[in-house]
């Protein structure tokens, strides 16, 4: 039984100890929703899906991550004075943040826009969708001396951006980031995601704008902000990026959707749906369960791919090639290659190009994926899910209020800076590249002459 310690106002709080923050505390409630069904399930779906592959301690949970996340939202609140009950409304928001995952992480988050009608983050949106609509999380939050259901799920749907709490939960500088950069490097073993944690939250503060409450960081907080940012490029680059995570996310990907278009997996799981039937179905995905479904199942290729990732035998890479003016000095062929990335969801394009390299090489186009990898520098543009430097408010030390990159002395602003996305086509395939050479010099040949071609 975990231990017991008293709160302000002779509250109860239960001690648990993480291995990232040491001893974390909640509050009755709290305890109560973490034992709730739906956030259980968070231990059974891993925080970076297949990164074990490549990180073999990367094994940490969504469940894990959003105790931790509740953690310093706690802190973050507590730094900007924030009592009552709109604290705990945003320690609840920051616990249910995740709930809303399917298996695999964001795997199961790109499933979903290819086979959902919603845009976005369709994580968060189903999160809230369950947050309104389990009877367990409920009763909890409705019930005595709860925050309420709508308090909560208006914090993740990011519904009240003029409530300080929404930019704790989900922000440029949120209490997810804080904590997944330093959880994900704890269990890979790198040291690439650690900043000064204590400094971010010390230096934050509530400024006004003339719409909204927001979070910003005095001026002594430059450095420590400067170190988060480069944390978080670092990460993506060497973690979320690394080629063996990347060819895995590919590989489950064509899994998942091979298994779906067959029938083994019903379609609807990854449809985005406000109807109970559909929630009980989706919450009894897991990263196993859904393993299972696709190892037992009838469709040959959908089973192959998750044997590879399961036997860590993973398809080759046949072909690599960075997209930029060298490799493709036609401007027009250059634009539609890196239109590509925005074809990820939809593939038609894509599996045009699969389907050539197939026939040419004498494949089944089932075994051939074109992956497309883009990383941006931090002094640059950021992608999705990279920190948003010119979104970062900085107090200064005679109280203007200024953009982050403006400021910083290493981190620029975005503008005009496209050409800095650095952009790679990976393409994996069931060839001996590395036992035999001429094959790797006739897929080259071949992909080049396909990408020639596409204008």
């Amino acid at each position: 039984m975990a231990k017991t310690v008293q709160g302000e106002k002779g509250s109860i709080l239960e001690e648990l100890r993480d291995p990232v923050h040491g001893l974390v505390y909640l509050s009755k409630h709290e305890k109560k929703a973490i034992d709730t069904a739906v956030m259980q399930r968070l231990r059974c779906i891993r925080q970076l899906a297949f990164t074990h592959l490549a990180y073999p301690g990367a094994l940490h949970t969504r469940f894990d991550h959003s105790i931790g996340t509740c953690h310093l939202a706690g802190r973050m609140a507590d730094q900007v004075l924030m009592r009552g009950q709109k604290r705990k409304a945003v320690r609840f928001a920051a616990l249910f943040h995740d709930v809303g995952h399917a298996p695999f992480s964001h795997v199961g988050e790109a499933v979903m826009r290819r086979y959902s009608k919603a845009t976005g983050s369709i994580h968060e949106k189903v999160s809230s969708t369950i947050i309104r609509e389990d009877d367990q999380i409920n009763r909890l939050l409705d019930g005595d001396n709860g925050p309420g259901v709508d308090a909560v799920a208006s914090i993740v749907e990011q519904r009240n951006l003029g409530f300080v709490g929404t930019w704790i939960v989900s922000g440029p500088v949120d209490a997810d980031k804080l904590d997944y950069l330093i959880r994900d490097s704890y269990f890979t073993g790198v040291k690439y995601g650690i900043y000064d944690l204590d400094k971010v939250i010390n230096e934050m503060v509530k400024v006004k704008t003339k719409a909204e409450h927001r979070l910003a960081f005095r001026e002594g907080g430059i450095y420590a902000i400067e170190q988060l940012v480069l944390a978080k490029f670092h990460m993506t680059t060497q973690v979320y990026c690394h080629k063996v995570r990347a060819k895995s996310d590919a590989i489950a990907f064509r899994g998942i959707c091979l298994a779906i278009d067959d029938g083994v997996i019903k379609e609807r799981l990854f449809c985005y749906e406000k109807v109970e039937p559909h929630l009980r179905e989706f919450l009894a995905l897991n990263d196993d369960s859904l393993s299972r479904l696709i190892l037992d199942g009838e469709n040959e290729y959908a089973r192959r791919m998750f044997i590879f990732l399961r036997d860590r035998t993973l398809l080759p890479t046949v072909y690599a090639a960075g997209v930029d003016k060298e490799r493709f000095p036609d401007d027009s062929q250059l634009m539609s290659v890196s239109g590509l990335q925005d074809d990820v969801i939809m593939r038609r394009d894509i599996s045009k190009i699969e389907r050539d390299f197939a026939e040419e090489m004498d494949l089944d186009p089932n075994m051939v994926i074109l992956d497309i990898q883009s990383v941006k520098s931090p002094s640059f543009s950021p992608p999705e899910g990279q920190i948003a430097a010119e979104d970062i408010l900085i107090l200064t030390d005679d109280g203007n209020r200024k953009k982050f990159h403006t400021v910083s002395q290493i981190i620029k602003g975005s503008a005009g800076t496209n050409e800095q996305s650095k952009v790679k086509l990976l393409l994996y395939a069931p060839l001996k590249v590395k036992e035999d050479k001429k094959v790797q010099e006739k897929s080259n040949v071949v992909m080049d002459s396909i990408l020639d071609g596409f204008k």
